[in-house]
């Protein structure tokens, strides 16, 4: 009996262990003490020359300060793992700052974390929102064609699965109110990559497992 007790015990543990969330891992923060002059030029010489760890630095002393773009840079770093580990996680939250100040592919980028679930829950009319607004933001910039076309295709696909789920119409009205400078910080989601149960937890959280 005894033995049939602590089977069930080590059995839940275990199942516990592999269905909870993971806390969410150390991010390493570059030290920016050593950074001198600060200036989005010399951030961009040391990405263009590929310096990845040393531009990192920059951008995140900049991004202190409130830069949109450099907020966008960081999360566009993290998210192909320049300089840095890759972590989507990481990115999506540095993409969601960069956004709400108003930077038109950072908006693009909170459209197609919303629209896939890169580390937030799937929500296709926040997905609608920042993808118009972030179409808006592009055309003003007279931005290349390439990059429109993506953003455009993607706005399509999510105002397709809007109709298929009959949210269309309510998404349209509720950009005409929206301010996207209000939106709150977004809720980072991370899970344990575990192969066996990795589609269960897809289905149950409604989203993509962040890299890490």
């Amino acid at each position: 009996m005894k033995n049939k007790i602590m089977l069930a015990v080590i059995t839940l543990l275990l199942v516990a262990i592999l269905l909870l969330p993971l806390l969410p891992p150390k991010v390493e923060v570059p030290n920016t003490n050593s950074v001198q002059d600060a200036s989005i030029q010399n951030a961009e010489a040391l990405y263009r020359n590929a310096n990845y760890p040393q531009a990192l630095k920059y951008y995140y002393a900049l991004a202190g300060e409130g830069d949109s773009f450099s907020q966008y840079m960081i999360g566009h770093m993290y998210f192909y793992g320049e300089g840095t580990n890759k972590d989507v996680c990481e990115a999506t939250y540095w993409y969601d700052k960069s956004a709400r100040s108003g930077y038109g592919f950072a908006q693009f980028e909170m459209a197609r974390a919303y629209y896939e679930g890169y580390g937030i829950k799937r929500n296709n009319t926040e997905a609608y929102l920042w993808n118009r607004i972030s179409l808006e933001k592009l055309e003003k910039l007279n931005v290349k064609s390439r990059i429109m076309k993506i953003a455009k295709n993607q706005f399509e696909d999510i105002q397709e699965a809007l109709k298929e789920s009959k949210q269309l119409e309510q998404a349209a009205n509720l950009f005409d109110s929206w301010q996207y400078q209000n939106e709150e910080p977004v809720k980072i989601i991370r899970l344990r990559k575990i192969p066996v149960f990795d589609q269960f937890l897809r289905e149950f959280y409604n989203t993509l497992p962040c890299d890490y």
